[in-house]
């Protein structure tokens, strides 16, 4: 098996599976569900002007922060796919050389 294959294998282990005793799979999982428990905090508490207006650019911040780390951890997943054997998705090459085509 070449080393990108392990790699992918790893990644995959570790966001796709949890098995029992596996720490980092485990760690990886609280920290999503944490951040997405702390993205709908922030819209409900957003959603009140005053804090709004005072705290603005921290909610700023905080969502693009978010998205960047739902974003890779997303194409960490498309990539991570074919170390599980599953069919690849069409017009995905996760070697990046490629991007999303008809």
């Amino acid at each position: 098996m070449s080393r990108y294959l392990k790699i992918k294998k790893i990644i995959f282990d570790i966001i796709e599976t949890g098995k029992p005793g596996d720490h980092a799979s485990r760690i990886f999982d609280v920290f999503i569900v944490t951040l997405i428990v702390l993205n709908i905090t922030a819209i409900i508490i957003e959603s009140f002007e005053v804090i709004d207006q005072q705290y603005h650019l921290f909610f700023r911040v905080f969502e693009i922060v978010s998205i960047v780390i739902f974003t890779i951890e997303f194409l960490l997943r498309i990539c991570a796919k074919s170390a599980a054997n599953l069919p690849p998705i069409p017009g995905i090459n996760c070697q990046f050389s490629a991007v999303f085509r008809n």
